[in-house]
């Protein structure tokens, strides 16, 4: 995904489907646009990295050690605002967003609207 490198730790397969563990690096100065899922709650803690987050609107710094619960249907983004990538652990229940990630692998943003929606994913102008 644009200015990511995801990998999948623990697969949903794996879990029967009740959750997918993934580490996540984010490159300098970039991050996922605001969006929200409708079928996954999210936790994530940085590793490394000057991360920010914006939850429901509101703007939370997360240096390294911050552990962030996101719940289903709240908008949310993050942006890596440090020179050197940012690392952080996600975990989503229950599981799928394995499935979403290997979906949009390589598929520009124009046309990644349907595989939003096929997995609940709403996007910015969703949200």
């Amino acid at each position: 995904m644009a200015g990511e490198q995801i990998w999948i730790k623990v697969s949903s397969k794996d879990t029967e489907g009740r959750f997918t563990a993934c580490e996540v690096l984010t490159e300098a100065r970039t991050g996922p646009p605001r969006h929200a899922h409708r079928y996954e709650d999210q936790w994530f803690h940085v590793i490394e990295g000057d991360i920010l987050f914006e939850l429901g609107g509101r703007k939370v710094p997360a240096p390294p050690g911050t552990s962030l619960f996101v719940p289903r249907d709240v908008p949310h983004s993050y942006r890596n605002l440090g020179d050197r990538p940012g690392r952080m652990l996600l975990v989503a229940v229950p599981g799928g967003l394995d499935i979403f990630y290997a979906e949009m692998d390589g598929v520009p943003p124009e046309k990644s609207r349907h595989i939003c929606e096929k997995h609940g994913v709403d996007t910015p102008t969703d949200t």
